[in-house]
C-alpha cells in the first residue's frame, strides 16, 4: 500500500483509470495520508470483490473513478496479500517494485498538477 502524502490542493486524485495505466494486472491501491480515502485500480477493486453495483453501510465506492471511503476501505485492505517477513527479506525485487511506482506517482502528480 503506498500513502499519497501532502497532496497540493490543485493535485488531482489518481483516478481508476491512471492506475489501471499503470497495470491491469497488479492490483493498486494509494490511500491518501488522512487514512479515509483510497485511489484504486481496477484489478485492486476485482480483488477485494468491488463492483459497480456493491453498496457498503458506512462508506462510499465510486467504481467510475476508483475512490473507495470510510466503511468501504475494509474490503480493500481485508484483500491485501499477508506480508511474508523470511521470503521478502530474500525478495530485492519488492523494493525495486515500489521505487518504480513512487516514481510512477511523482509523474502522476507531475502530470496533473
Amino acid at each position: 500500500m503506498a500513502i499519497m502524502k501532502n497532496p497540493s490542493q490543485t493535485a488531482k486524485k489518481p483516478t481508476r483509470q491512471m492506475l489501471d495505466e499503470i497495470s491491469t494486472e497488479v492490483p493498486i491501491a494509494l490511500t491518501r495520508a488522512c487514512g479515509h480515502v483510497l485511489s484504486a485500480n481496477t484489478a485492486a477493486l476485482k480483488a477485494a470483490g468491488i463492483t459497480e453495483h456493491t453498496k457498503i453501510e458506512g462508506g462510499n465506492i465510486d467504481y467510475k473513478n476508483g475512490f473507495v471511503e470510510e466503511n468501504a476501505l475494509n474490503n480493500i485492505h481485508n484483500a491485501y496479500p499477508q506480508p511474508d517477513a523470511e521470503k521478502d527479506s530474500k525478495n530485492t525485487s519488492t523494493s525495486v517494485q515500489v521505487m518504480r511506482i513512487d516514481l510512477v506517482l511523482q509523474q502522476l502528480v507531475v502530470m496533473t498538477s
